[in-house]
């Protein structure tokens, strides 16, 4: 439907409504990275992406009975009758063009878009409504592979539609003079990416689950592109220590530091078909190999270290007897030879982290419930390695909890404890994330810090040297990496960069930090020092591949 055709059903639908206030549905679309993709794939193949990418979004306006009121290079503004269309239209719009990257062995469509409604008025001159520049607002936060809408939308259109709102907090956009709540629209009935960390896991799981690496890699996808520089205080319990944490951090200088030797394990996942492999690179960029040659949905991922550098655990992904798919945790050489599966749970076991005497695992056991947070939680459990039992461990508390990580010397265990509620299996109501220090033998826990619910905190690493704790914070659209001690005090900021850091892994040592940027416009691997002082950058990476889930390993 072209912009004619819209005012004249506007006109048609009932007698005079043309002068009166109607409800519609905006919907701005943007195609992300499109001009790095320019200048590191040349023109040609800009055009060809441009083409399906407008084809795409083209098909799905006339499906769905939009209008397309202003096409500029890659952005569409787009006008429904129905603000549910407009939020169908944008959901397959993202199915569209995931599965056009797919079936044409072609790069990926990255696109982005926010949807907005609001009360309009027709004129000669257009369509007069103040919505407009709103929805075109929601859409420049939306990262790629993601729809936004506002809580506007919410509301209209949340016992209509067969979707899941995941709260994306209260964020300021460019000419709107208040915070506006934001949502993340995913389809029920079937897994849906989430907005988290860097190379987690953050699936909504449903029957037969589609492979790990795709949720990976969408998930990198969904964070890459399109980083804003706003940067606002934590807010929550620590917000005065939080606001007032020293920096040594230089945002844009890259320094030839030298990192101690040492291998570091991370995944590499394939945009293409969404498959992912684990490799090893050694401390000075050098010795790249793959370490896994495995399909699609297997998709092995997130390896970590015994600490004594004799073996991998990774995460892999096995269909049971009765077709559900699970991530059982399996151990191989450094070199990638002698791979052993280690749990038959039939279960997701995710964020591994090797204990420091090497005879356990601690995982994420994401629950139904927990599944439908940005980050997937639930329970933490600990794994024999030697036999694959497997020990939940008690919380102290109500709530989610993720990301455990072991004290150095083994005697209890860091884990994030994500307080949101989760309502009638549509609506998360967001909560704030705390960090917990539990006792292993007793169950004893102490909670040491707290983050406000606006902010997420993607990820915790305990430093196997000290008593220092690496976390990431995430604001509107990049993410920091800070360092604490174990009491929850000493707070400092490494990073200070408007893309996302994430991910921080400590060397054996406590003293260097590798980590995933996409300060580069692509997800590669960056080592710094403890300080955040000495930053290099390992990995060299294109378009078409991301690089998640760093572990630093012996030599």
């Amino acid at each position: 439907m072209i912009r004619s055709q819209y005012r004249d059903d506007m006109s048609n639908a009932t007698p005079g409504r043309a002068q009166q206030s109607l409800t519609r549905g905006f919907l701005f679309a943007d195609l992300r990275g499109y001009s790095a993709f320019t200048d590191e794939h040349g023109d040609a193949a800009a055009r060809e992406l441009l083409g399906r990418y407008r084809s795409a979004v083209r098909d799905v306006i006339a499906r769905y009975g939009g209008a397309e009121i202003r096409t500029e290079g890659d952005s569409f503004y787009v006008v429904f009758i129905s603000v549910s269309d407009a939020v169908e239209a944008g959901l397959a719009i993202l199915e569209s063009a995931a599965t056009s990257g797919r079936e044409a062995a072609s790069p990926p469509i990255r696109v982005g878009m926010g949807v907005h409604a609001g009360e309009t008025v027709d004129s000669a001159e257009g369509i007069v409504s103040a919505a407009v520049n709103t929805a075109a607002r929601i859409c420049s936060a939306a990262a790629a592979g993601e729809l936004l809408v506002s809580d506007t939308v919410r509301a209209l259109t949340r016992t209509h539609l067969e979707v899941h709102f995941v709260s994306r907090g209260r964020r300021r956009l460019k000419g709107i003079s208040e915070p506006m709540s934001l949502y993340r629209v995913q389809p029920l009935g079937r897994p849906a990416v989430r907005i988290g960390p860097v190379g987690r896991l953050t699936q909504r799981w449903r029957s037969k689950a589609p492979i790990v690496a795709g949720a990976l890699a969408l998930t990198l996808v969904a964070t890459v592109i399109g980083a804003a520089l706003l940067r606002e205080g934590f807010g929550g319990t620590d917000a005065d220590a939080l606001n007032g944490a020293s920096s040594s951090a230089n945002p844009d200088a890259l320094d030839p530091g030298v990192p101690p030797p040492g291998t570091i394990a991370f995944s590499r996942t394939n945009l293409v078909d969404y498959g992912s492999q684990i490799h090893s690179i050694t401390t000075d960029g050098s010795g790249d190999m793959q370490l896994t040659n495995a399909d699609a949905f297997t998709a092995p991922g997130s390896p970590i270290w015994r600490p004594d550098g004799a073996l991998l655990a990774f995460g892999q992904n096995v269909e049971s007897q009765t077709g559900d798919a699970h991530y059982e945790l399996y151990t191989m050489q450094p070199d990638g030879t002698d791979v052993r599966q280690v749990t038959r749970l039939e279960r997701l076991l995710i964020d591994p982290d090797w204990a420091p005497d090497g005879a356990s695992v601690a995982v994420t056991l994401p629950n139904e419930a927990g599944l439908q947070l940005r980050v997937a939680a639930g329970e933490i459990g600990i794994v024999n390695m030697e036999d694959g039992g497997l020990r939940v461990l008690p919380l102290p508390t109500d709530g989610f909890a993720r990301d455990p990580s072991w004290s150095p010397d083994g005697s209890q265990l860091l884990f994030l404890l994500d307080t949101s509620s989760v309502l009638d299996d549509r609506f998360v109501e967001p909560g704030d994330t705390e960090f917990w220090v539990v006792d292993v033998a007793s169950g004893d826990g102490r909670q040491i810090f707290s983050v406000d619910a606006q902010y997420a905190v993607l990820s915790a690493a305990w430093s196997p040297g000290s008593n220092d704790i690496a976390f990431v914070r995430e604001d509107s659209g990049g993410s920091d990496i800070f360092v604490m001690n174990s009491a929850g005090t000493g707070l400092r900021q490494l990073t200070d960069h408007p893309a996302i850091d994430a991910e921080p892994a400590w060397s054996p040592d406590g003293e260097w930090i590798v980590f995933v940027s996409h300060r580069d416009f692509q997800a590669e691997l960056y080592v710094m020092d403890a300080d955040g002082e000495s930053t290099t950058r390992l990995t060299e990476g294109d378009q078409e591949t991301l690089h998640s889930s760093p572990d630093w390993g012996p030599p």
